[in-house]
């Protein structure tokens, strides 16, 4: 238990400081970032504002809409959480805890602008937020685990 305990702790404040460090991202890409953006390394990455009123791929739906499945995923994960902490599934509850600092840092955006600050692109993709990294990393691992655990 004292394992389980340690890893959690250790993930939450990881997770906390992506979380933070996402929100001081989004903030100079909103109010410091030049209107043209700014290159970091070379022409692969690049910082640039572009506000996102859909979800992903360009799929558009009502702000409410999506406001309103947020949350109730989010309260989902929560479960998901207490479920994998019960059952020491250490990776489970990183994996979940992941997808809430993304999606809650989004939804944060969401509820205060009307769209999510994305600020990151790479020559190969379009524009994302480190928010959208972590949610695909904590459903990345959450998959991976509920396909390799034992029934």
């Amino acid at each position: 238990m004292y394992r389980l305990r340690r890893y959690s702790t250790i993930s939450v404040s990881l997770l906390v400081g992506l979380f933070v460090i996402d929100r001081l991202l989004k903030y100079y890409a909103l109010y410091r970032l030049p209107l043209e953006g700014r290159s970091m390394i070379g022409d692969v990455v690049r910082l640039q504002l572009e506000q996102n009123t859909g979800v992903g791929y360009g799929i558009s739906l009502p702000q409410w809409l999506i406001i309103g499945l947020t949350a109730a995923i989010l309260l989902v994960l929560v479960s998901v959480i207490v479920y994998a902490w019960r059952r020491r599934q250490v990776w489970l509850v990183i994996g979940a805890e992941g997808i809430i600092a993304g999606a809650g840092s989004n939804l944060i955006d969401r509820v205060r602008f009307g769209y999510v600050v994305d600020y990151l692109t790479l020559s190969f993709t379009p524009v994302f937020n480190l928010a959208d990294v972590l949610i695909i990393v904590g459903a990345a691992i959450s998959i991976i685990i509920l396909f390799w655990s034992r029934p």
